[in-house]
Protein backbone atom coordinates (compact mmCIF):
# COMPACT_ATOMS: atom_id res chain seq x y z
CA UNK A 1 0.00 0.00 0.00
CA UNK A 2 1.39 3.27 -0.98
CA UNK A 3 1.61 6.24 1.62
CA UNK A 4 0.24 8.80 0.26
CA UNK A 5 0.49 11.22 3.70
CA UNK A 6 3.83 10.22 3.35
CA UNK A 7 4.52 11.84 -0.10
CA UNK A 8 2.19 14.73 0.44
CA UNK A 9 4.91 15.35 3.71
CA UNK A 10 8.10 14.99 1.33
CA UNK A 11 6.08 17.28 -1.26
CA UNK A 12 5.59 19.62 1.71
CA UNK A 13 9.40 19.54 2.65
CA UNK A 14 10.27 20.08 -1.05
CA UNK A 15 8.41 22.86 -1.99
CA UNK A 16 8.09 24.57 1.32
CA UNK A 17 4.15 24.38 1.28
CA UNK A 18 1.56 23.31 3.83
CA UNK A 19 -0.07 19.80 3.75
CA UNK A 20 -3.32 21.03 2.23
CA UNK A 21 -1.40 22.38 -0.62
CA UNK A 22 1.07 19.41 -0.89
CA UNK A 23 -2.29 16.49 -0.48
CA UNK A 24 -3.89 18.87 -3.68
CA UNK A 25 -0.91 17.98 -5.75
CA UNK A 26 -1.50 14.60 -4.82
CA UNK A 27 -4.84 14.28 -5.16
CA UNK A 28 -4.47 16.26 -8.85
CA UNK A 29 -1.67 13.54 -9.80
CA UNK A 30 -4.35 10.55 -9.51
CA UNK A 31 -7.05 12.22 -10.71
CA UNK A 32 -6.00 14.46 -14.01
CA UNK A 33 -3.19 11.93 -14.69
CA UNK A 34 -2.76 8.36 -13.11
CA UNK A 35 -6.56 7.98 -13.27
CA UNK A 36 -7.16 9.42 -16.89
CA UNK A 37 -4.21 6.88 -18.25
CA UNK A 38 -5.88 3.94 -16.68
CA UNK A 39 -8.81 5.05 -18.29
CA UNK A 40 -8.21 6.10 -21.63
CA UNK A 41 -5.80 2.26 -21.74
CA UNK A 42 -8.56 0.50 -20.78
CA UNK A 43 -11.65 1.63 -23.18
CA UNK A 44 -8.77 1.74 -25.87
CA UNK A 45 -10.67 0.22 -29.43
CA UNK A 46 -8.62 -0.85 -32.13
CA UNK A 47 -10.16 1.89 -34.67
CA UNK A 48 -9.42 4.60 -32.14
CA UNK A 49 -5.56 2.76 -32.34
CA UNK A 50 -4.51 2.76 -35.59
CA UNK A 51 -6.65 5.41 -37.51
CA UNK A 52 -4.32 7.59 -36.09
CA UNK A 53 -0.82 6.02 -36.66
CA UNK A 54 0.14 6.08 -40.82
CA UNK A 55 0.71 2.68 -42.03
CA UNK A 56 2.85 4.13 -45.16
CA UNK A 57 5.06 5.33 -42.17
CA UNK A 58 5.20 1.56 -40.47
CA UNK A 59 5.78 -0.13 -43.79
CA UNK A 60 8.65 2.21 -45.07
CA UNK A 61 10.42 1.74 -41.43
CA UNK A 62 10.27 -2.13 -41.48
CA UNK A 63 7.15 -3.21 -39.36
CA UNK A 64 6.70 -6.65 -40.71
CA UNK A 65 4.87 -8.52 -37.47
CA UNK A 66 0.99 -8.14 -36.68
CA UNK A 67 2.28 -8.02 -32.60
CA UNK A 68 5.40 -5.74 -33.71
CA UNK A 69 2.57 -3.37 -35.35
CA UNK A 70 0.42 -3.51 -32.38
CA UNK A 71 3.28 -2.73 -29.91
CA UNK A 72 4.11 0.12 -31.52
CA UNK A 73 1.14 1.46 -32.61
CA UNK A 74 0.38 1.41 -28.27
CA UNK A 75 2.96 2.84 -27.14
CA UNK A 76 2.85 6.09 -29.18
CA UNK A 77 -0.55 5.91 -28.52
CA UNK A 78 0.27 5.86 -24.89
CA UNK A 79 3.25 8.16 -25.02
CA UNK A 80 0.80 10.83 -26.57
CA UNK A 81 -1.50 10.07 -24.44
CA UNK A 82 0.62 10.60 -21.24
CA UNK A 83 1.55 13.71 -22.68
CA UNK A 84 -2.31 15.07 -22.19
CA UNK A 85 -2.71 14.35 -19.36
CA UNK A 86 0.36 15.23 -17.89
CA UNK A 87 0.09 18.52 -19.14
CA UNK A 88 -3.21 18.97 -17.30
CA UNK A 89 -1.83 17.97 -14.08
CA UNK A 90 0.37 20.95 -14.52
CA UNK A 91 -2.35 22.98 -14.91
CA UNK A 92 -4.08 21.80 -12.31
CA UNK A 93 -0.71 22.66 -9.81
CA UNK A 94 -0.48 25.93 -11.37
CA UNK A 95 -3.90 26.99 -10.31
CA UNK A 96 -2.85 25.36 -6.19
CA UNK A 97 0.45 27.30 -6.32
CA UNK A 98 -1.27 31.06 -7.44
CA UNK A 99 -4.47 30.43 -5.58
CA UNK A 100 -6.43 30.79 -9.07
CA UNK A 101 -8.87 29.14 -10.87
CA UNK A 102 -9.63 28.02 -14.31
CA UNK A 103 -12.52 30.18 -15.65
CA UNK A 104 -15.61 28.94 -17.25
CA UNK A 105 -16.27 29.56 -20.91
CA UNK A 106 -12.87 31.02 -21.78
CA UNK A 107 -11.86 28.96 -24.48
CA UNK A 108 -7.97 28.68 -24.29
CA UNK A 109 -7.49 30.15 -20.89
CA UNK A 110 -6.60 27.93 -18.61
CA UNK A 111 -5.95 30.05 -15.57
CA UNK A 112 -6.83 33.32 -13.87
CA UNK A 113 -5.37 34.96 -11.16
CA UNK A 114 -6.32 38.30 -9.31
CA UNK A 115 -3.64 40.40 -8.28
CA UNK A 116 -4.22 43.90 -7.05
CA UNK A 117 -7.72 44.46 -8.14
CA UNK A 118 -5.99 43.30 -11.89
CA UNK A 119 -6.41 40.05 -13.61
CA UNK A 120 -4.23 38.01 -14.52
CA UNK A 121 -4.85 35.67 -17.40
CA UNK A 122 -2.64 32.28 -18.46
CA UNK A 123 -2.98 29.80 -21.74
CA UNK A 124 -0.84 27.09 -20.27
CA UNK A 125 1.25 25.18 -22.88
CA UNK A 126 3.19 21.89 -21.61
CA UNK A 127 6.41 23.46 -23.97
CA UNK A 128 6.84 25.27 -26.68
CA UNK A 129 6.66 21.94 -28.93
CA UNK A 130 2.79 22.10 -28.43
CA UNK A 131 2.52 25.98 -29.65
CA UNK A 132 1.73 25.64 -32.91
CA UNK A 133 0.31 28.32 -35.71
CA UNK A 134 -2.90 27.30 -34.54
CA UNK A 135 -3.18 26.80 -30.82
CA UNK A 136 -1.26 30.01 -30.45
CA UNK A 137 -3.72 31.97 -32.85
CA UNK A 138 -6.62 30.41 -30.54
CA UNK A 139 -4.87 31.15 -27.17
CA UNK A 140 -3.93 34.96 -28.64
CA UNK A 141 -7.89 35.25 -29.67
CA UNK A 142 -9.17 34.21 -26.15
CA UNK A 143 -7.14 36.22 -24.36
CA UNK A 144 -7.72 39.10 -25.92
CA UNK A 145 -11.35 38.53 -25.93
CA UNK A 146 -11.26 38.26 -22.56
CA UNK A 147 -9.49 41.06 -21.49
CA UNK A 148 -11.77 43.38 -23.78
CA UNK A 149 -14.50 42.01 -21.75
CA UNK A 150 -12.45 43.08 -18.00
CA UNK A 151 -11.25 46.22 -20.06
CA UNK A 152 -15.38 47.48 -20.45
CA UNK A 153 -15.46 47.11 -17.08
CA UNK A 154 -12.17 49.24 -16.47
CA UNK A 155 -10.19 46.03 -15.09
CA UNK A 156 -6.45 45.74 -16.38
CA UNK A 157 -6.37 42.49 -17.59
CA UNK A 158 -2.75 40.64 -18.42
CA UNK A 159 -2.26 38.18 -21.09
CA UNK A 160 0.00 35.68 -20.80
CA UNK A 161 0.90 31.95 -22.31
CA UNK A 162 2.92 30.09 -20.01
CA UNK A 163 4.88 26.77 -20.50
CA UNK A 164 5.27 23.78 -18.16
CA UNK A 165 8.62 23.72 -19.53
CA UNK A 166 11.07 24.89 -21.80
CA UNK A 167 12.33 28.32 -23.36
CA UNK A 168 9.86 30.86 -24.40
CA UNK A 169 9.93 31.05 -28.46
CA UNK A 170 9.93 33.84 -30.06
CA UNK A 171 6.87 36.10 -30.83
CA UNK A 172 5.96 39.29 -31.88
CA UNK A 173 2.59 40.50 -29.93
CA UNK A 174 3.45 42.96 -27.47
CA UNK A 175 1.13 42.96 -24.85
CA UNK A 176 1.09 38.94 -24.87
CA UNK A 177 3.84 37.96 -22.87
CA UNK A 178 5.59 34.28 -23.37
CA UNK A 179 6.82 33.36 -20.58
CA UNK A 180 9.73 30.54 -20.19
CA UNK A 181 9.05 27.18 -18.00
CA UNK A 182 11.23 29.13 -15.03
CA UNK A 183 9.55 32.09 -15.07
CA UNK A 184 6.12 30.84 -15.01
CA UNK A 185 6.57 28.44 -12.34
CA UNK A 186 8.45 31.51 -10.44
CA UNK A 187 5.44 33.51 -11.26
CA UNK A 188 2.90 30.56 -9.62
CA UNK A 189 4.63 29.76 -6.81
CA UNK A 190 7.16 32.85 -5.88
CA UNK A 191 9.96 30.63 -5.75
CA UNK A 192 12.26 31.56 -8.44
CA UNK A 193 14.21 27.60 -7.73
CA UNK A 194 10.41 26.05 -8.04
CA UNK A 195 10.98 24.86 -11.96
CA UNK A 196 13.82 22.78 -10.45
CA UNK A 197 11.95 21.60 -7.43
CA UNK A 198 9.04 20.64 -9.91
CA UNK A 199 11.82 18.08 -10.52
CA UNK A 200 11.78 16.69 -6.91
CA UNK A 201 8.35 16.44 -6.58
CA UNK A 202 7.58 14.54 -9.93
CA UNK A 203 10.01 11.88 -8.48
CA UNK A 204 8.04 12.01 -5.23
CA UNK A 205 4.75 11.54 -7.06
CA UNK A 206 6.04 8.44 -9.17
CA UNK A 207 5.47 5.66 -6.82
CA UNK A 208 1.56 6.52 -7.34
CA UNK A 209 1.96 5.61 -11.15
CA UNK A 210 1.69 1.52 -10.83
CA UNK A 211 0.12 1.25 -14.27
CA UNK A 212 0.40 -1.62 -16.67
CA UNK A 213 2.01 -0.79 -20.08
CA UNK A 214 1.94 -3.63 -21.54
CA UNK A 215 -0.67 -4.09 -24.68
CA UNK A 216 -3.62 -5.79 -23.88
CA UNK A 217 -4.15 -9.37 -25.50
CA UNK A 218 -8.05 -7.98 -26.46
CA UNK A 219 -6.38 -6.23 -29.09
CA UNK A 220 -3.67 -8.47 -30.24
CA UNK A 221 -6.94 -10.84 -30.57
CA UNK A 222 -8.74 -8.11 -32.76
CA UNK A 223 -5.75 -6.95 -35.03
CA UNK A 224 -5.55 -10.99 -35.55
CA UNK A 225 -8.95 -11.19 -36.51
CA UNK A 226 -8.89 -7.61 -38.50
CA UNK A 227 -6.27 -7.55 -40.63
CA UNK A 228 -3.91 -10.06 -40.22
CA UNK A 229 -3.06 -13.55 -40.69
CA UNK A 230 -0.98 -15.19 -38.29
CA UNK A 231 2.07 -12.81 -37.81
CA UNK A 232 1.53 -11.29 -41.64
CA UNK A 233 -0.04 -7.78 -42.02
CA UNK A 234 -2.59 -7.70 -44.57
CA UNK A 235 -1.16 -4.02 -45.17
CA UNK A 236 -4.52 -3.43 -47.52
CA UNK A 237 -6.81 -4.37 -45.06
CA UNK A 238 -4.76 -1.55 -42.81
CA UNK A 239 -5.09 0.99 -45.22
CA UNK A 240 -8.84 0.10 -46.02
CA UNK A 241 -9.83 0.42 -42.30
CA UNK A 242 -7.91 4.05 -41.62
CA UNK A 243 -8.81 5.57 -45.61
CA UNK A 244 -12.16 4.72 -45.45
Amino acid sequence: MIDKNAIAAQIAIIIGVGLERSRAIVDAFEYFFVDKVVEKMAGIQMKELVERKNPYLYRATGVATCEEYIQRAFREYVAGMRWTYFGHFCESVAQIMSGGIKPEGKGEIDLEVWRGGEAFMYAIKSGASGLNASSQKKAIDDLDFAANRFAEEGIVAHKKIGFGYGRRVKYEKDDVELMASKDFWAEMSGDEDFYVKFLDVAEALSPLFQVNMDVPDRLLTEARELFCEGETIRWDKVIRMVSG
